[in-house]
């Protein structure tokens, strides 16, 4: 058993070959109700060569800057953050994909 595992204590939750049941130890910090930073100067380069689809990038870092842009712009109706903050939705998807695809992702086959 690794150094992050328990087992359930209680000797009940059998896996179904009816071995005991695991338990992942972790700690997890809900920010979804912390205000949002205020922009710093690296990130408002990065949204202005975005927002001029200058750059490329890794994806996670495109995907908060598109979704940044988005809710500044009004936008936030066609995706944005969940409330909890760890994930995103769309919410309107042909939007999605005329006006977000198109913009800030180079295709050729959309």
């Amino acid at each position: 058993m690794g150094p992050n595992k328990i087992t359930n204590s209680a000797g009940t939750g059998l896996t179904a070959n009816g071995e005991l049941r695991q338990y992942v130890c972790h700690s997890y910090n809900d920010l979804s109700m912390e205000c949002d930073k205020p922009t710093t100067g690296k990130e408002e380069d990065m949204l202005h060569r975005y927002i001029e689809n200058r750059v490329g990038g890794p994806f996670p870092l495109k995907l908060q800057i598109i979704l940044k842009i988005l809710e500044e712009e009004g936008n936030d109706c066609i995706m944005s953050w969940l409330p909890h903050g760890r994930a995103f939705v769309i919410h309107n998807s042909s939007r999605f994909e005329q006006e977000v695809v198109k913009r800030f992702f180079k295709h050729s086959q959309v």
